[in-house]
């Protein structure tokens, strides 16, 4: 089985990588149980694995709706990842794309089939805006987008809480935004009449589509090659006639569109989330890196590392029937994410072996 897997065409050092992070957060988590209450640790396990079932459909339906925002977000770094640009900035920019959203959609009065695409849409150009200083910075000036992104997070949260005060879409006697009309929300497509009483809608269907037109752009075009080229080496491209500059730009440009998105979902969707009066992150922005990591930044796959992130959230709101803090779920997410972060290793111990099958087969070594 070993040898089919490694003289194969295809490279699957990356699934290999992201399974085995998986498996080693799992194993730690449930280490972590035994430490801190050994009687309830089986259980609190099977809690964990099944959670997500909880409530049957209705439960599994908000996994998705809480995996939308989180994909998007992924998918977001995913696309900037690949020219070598880390965009950090995903709080800030679902911060103001959600703001966006959730304002153009409750004042613009174009009716409830019009107004919440337009809201999404607005959302993500309110996300690629955010990120444009950056990433021009970047570009032009090659300033540290790192450092640019994070700071932005910061500028975005203090402005967005202060625009979202000052408009006619906060209620001031909750300190959060005015709940967005029910006919104004994003449409269900149907998937309510299949997960009744859970807060899914079409977003989901949405960020698949996304996924996959992303992994066309970056697989089968001129502009995907330039992406990946840059990244590689940004000079190099450049001496080979690539325009770097652009190619960061909008590549940073898409990546905010994608975060800002996925605020304008998270915010317009149906488990009553409202933008909060006061200076917090949105902590989704974050995970977004997580899920691109679990994911080595392939858009498909960030569907499916991005609902696993919020499966582990869901099924760790059940965890304290069992005598377990929620937290939990934060230490096995951040073991998963960091295992990840070793995928390099395990790609280049697979390619080596790949090479030594080959090399060995070639010499009649092989039987």
């Amino acid at each position: 089985m070993l040898k089919k897997i490694l003289l194969s065409k295809r490279d699957y050092s990356g699934v290999l990588s992201s399974l085995l992070a998986i498996f080693i957060g799992l194993l730690v988590g449930f280490l972590a149980m035994v430490i801190v209450k050994p009687s309830a640790a089986v259980a609190g396990f099977k809690t964990l694995v099944t959670g997500g079932f909880f409530n049957g459909l209705m439960t599994f339906g908000s996994v998705f709706f809480y995996a939308t925002p989180i994909i998007l977000c992924g998918m977001g770094d995913a696309f900037a990842f690949k020219a070598s640009i880390f965009n950090i900035g995903g709080p800030g920019q679902m911060h103001m794309g959600a703001l966006a959203a959730v304002w153009v959609t409750i004042n613009i009065g174009l009716g409830p089939v019009v107004s919440p695409f337009i809201g999404l849409l607005a959302g993500a150009i309110a996300g690629a805006l955010w990120a444009l200083i950056p990433a021009l910075l970047n570009a032009y000036r090659r300033v540290n987008i790192i450092i640019t992104t994070i700071m932005m997070n910061y500028i975005g949260m203090f402005l967005a809480v202060d625009i979202l005060k000052k408009s006619n879409i906060f209620d001031n006697t909750k300190n959060q935004s005015l709940a967005v009309p029910r006919p104004l929300r994003t449409p269900r497509a149907g998937l309510d009449k299949i997960f009744k009483g859970s807060a899914i809608d079409c977003g989901i269907i949405i960020a698949i589509i996304i996924a996959i037109i992303l992994w066309f752009v970056l697989e089968k075009t001129t502009f995907g090659y330039e992406i990946k080229a840059v990244g590689k080496n940004r000079d190099a491209a450049d001496y080979a006639g690539i325009n770097a500059k652009r190619t960061i730009v909008l590549s940073v440009l898409i990546s905010g569109a994608l975060i800002g998105l996925g605020g304008g979902f998270m915010y317009l969707g149906w488990a009553g989330k409202y933008l909060i009066g006061s200076n917090t992150q949105l902590s989704e922005g974050f995970t977004g890196i997580a899920v691109t990591m679990l994911a080595n930044n392939n858009p498909i796959a960030c569907i499916f590392s991005g609902f696993f992130l919020a499966y582990l959230t869901q099924s760790g709101s059940y965890m304290q029937a069992v005598g377990f803090s929620p937290e939990i779920v934060k230490v096995i997410s951040s073991v998963v994410v960091y295992c990840s972060a070793l995928s390099m290793l395990v790609h280049e111990y697979l390619r080596k072996k790949k090479l030594d099958y080959i090399g060995r087969e070639q010499k009649g070594d092989l039987r």
